[in-house]
């Protein structure tokens, strides 16, 4: 279950447990993607081909100035700094808002970027055994280790 899994939870396990089903690597996330976007569509009445273009746009490869990936509670995000919202994200580079809509980016996706040894990073903080204690935002990897040995990992 997203956040409460034994792994640092991403966007595909979000979209995962939201449809029940695996569309496959990074799929899960656009299937949620056009999922949010269409159901804003029906709310405000948007034209099909605005609707089209706006998928198209959300779907594409990223673009523009990167956000920062962090580990919050378990799970692998990122905050949007054009709108304040954050999402969670993949392993994959590309950032999404679905509050803002990457407006302030053409409504594309934007690059992501990973901090140095995530996947160190991603295994120190799985090794915690409460989820609310896996959070990373920028330690290092000898803060992380002296974090661990504190609460008795």
């Amino acid at each position: 279950m997203y956040g409460f899994d034994k792994n640092i939870g991403t966007a595909d396990d979000l979209a995962f447990m939201k449809y029940g089903k695996k569309y496959g690597k990074g799929a899960n996330r656009n299937v949620h993607i056009m999922e949010h976007l269409i159901s804003y569509a029906e709310e405000i009445k948007m034209p099909s081909e605005t609707l089209k273009r706006m998928i198209e746009k959300a779907t594409s490869k990223p673009q523009g100035e990167p956000v920062k990936a962090i580990i919050n509670n378990n799970r692998l995000i990122a905050y949007c700094d054009m709108c304040g919202g954050a999402e969670a994200i993949n392993f994959d580079g590309s950032f999404y808002c679905l509050t803002c809509y990457n407006v302030g980016n053409d409504g594309k996706p934007r690059p992501i970027t990973y901090p140095r040894g995530l996947k160190n990073i991603v295994e120190l903080l799985e090794k915690r055994p409460k989820f609310l204690q896996r959070n990373y935002l920028g330690e290092s990897l000898t803060e992380l280790k002296k974090e661990n040995r504190s609460i008795g990992v």
